[in-house]
């Protein structure tokens, strides 16, 4: 029993959990040309925020509301 409980302790600290793709939602508002849903990747501070995340291993989704609801 001790065996099988080693076994297993050591199969869960080298299991690989990097295969889950991390979210984050981010909620924001219309403000051309920073932040926008028509520009490419959202706009220049959506692209940097979303390459920032990226290289840390999540995925982010923006969803635009009226800035009194986004906050």
């Amino acid at each position: 029993m001790k065996r099988l409980s080693v076994i297993l302790l050591l199969w869960l600290c080298f299991f690989d959990h990097s295969e889950e793709q991390k979210r984050v939602k981010i909620t924001t508002g219309e403000y051309p040309p920073w932040s926008s849903n028509i520009y490419k990747h959202g706009g220049f501070i959506h692209h940097v925020i979303s390459e920032s995340f990226r290289r840390a291993g999540y995925k982010v989704a923006y969803d635009y509301y009226p800035w009194a609801r986004a906050y």
